[in-house]
């Protein structure tokens, strides 16, 4: 609790700091009515210059916040300048580069080490590192793992974005009130995005869709047997799941698998290979046709 002095000679009254111990006098402290110890002594007090400290301190906080939302921006804004394949290319690149560089440094690392107590920290920092690099492609999974990536939706041609994107809102509206029956649209989705920059040729941009949950991806996935009968603006589009590099190249090698042994396996003819699983772990299955 602040404590209180008199200056007997100036009748002048202080009030000690809770934060600091300096005292102020008891007219510049913003403590309302007459100068009163007893009262004084219950009430909580702060310097002017600790109050400054503290604003100091609130105005850091604030602007490191504001850098962080900059740099979001700044990526957003370097994102919406590439086109989806280019984006793709360059994260398959720099995972190749990183590879390469981990695997001559693991080589390199274990010759040099003599002594099997040497080569086995070698071995410990390999672990750490697959660990760390694991947990990251983990989190990649679980962010996108409620979302869906949409082609062939026409785009409108519009130069204004909001308007753009209003487009979009009102076919994917259309979409889930009508042919999929899956209820209002803000009930199952959280935004819409256009992947890539607009091109010159018009040409349409595929669209990532996040939704709720992952039972409305289900869903949606399931009803989408029912476009067979709908508009051709709905029946012709198609949808994939939204997967990390590392997914989609393992997806590619289980479809190139389906296809190598639909076309050489025997009894062939009455059997087709189809890859499943797309978002855990792709395998190749064997259907009837």
């Amino acid at each position: 609790m602040p404590r209180t002095k008199t200056v007997e000679m100036s009748e002048t009254n202080w009030v000690q700091c809770d934060q600091c111990d300096r005292f102020e006098m008891y007219e510049n402290t913003g403590i309302k009515g007459k100068f009163d110890s007893a009262a004084i002594a219950k009430k909580k007090f702060i310097c002017r210059l600790c109050n400054m400290d503290l604003d100091m301190k609130e105005i850091k906080e604030e602007n490191a916040n504001l850098k962080c939302r900059l740099t979001a921006a700044e990526g957003l804004l370097a994102v919406k300048n590439k086109s989806y394949s280019d984006m793709l290319r360059v994260e398959i690149e720099k995972d190749r580069a990183e590879l390469k560089s981990e695997l001559v440094g693991l080589v390199q690392s274990t010759a040099a080490a003599g002594s099997e107590e040497s080569q086995s920290k070698v071995v410990e920092k390999l672990v750490a590192k697959a660990v760390a690099i694991r947990s990251d492609e983990d989190f990649e999974v679980e962010r996108r793992k409620k979302n869906i990536i949409v082609y062939r939706v026409e785009e409108s041609s519009s130069a204004e974005p909001e308007t753009r994107k209003a487009a979009d809102t009102s076919f994917f509206k259309d979409l889930f009130e009508g042919p999929l029956a899956l209820g209002q649209v803000q009930d199952s989705m959280t935004s819409i995005i256009r992947l890539g920059r607009r091109a010159e040729n018009n040409s349409v941009r595929p669209m990532l869709i996040k939704l709720r949950s992952e039972e409305v991806k289900s869903k949606f996935m399931a009803a989408l047997k029912r476009l067979k009968g709908a508009e051709d603006r709905f029946k012709r589009i198609s949808v994939a799941h939204d997967l990390t590099v590392n997914q989609r190249a393992a997806v590619k090698e289980a479809v190139t698998k389906a296809k190598q042994d639909t076309d050489t396996k025997p009894q062939s003819g009455n059997w087709v290979y189809r890859v499943t699983n797309h978002q855990r772990n792709p395998r190749v299955t064997r259907i009837q046709r």
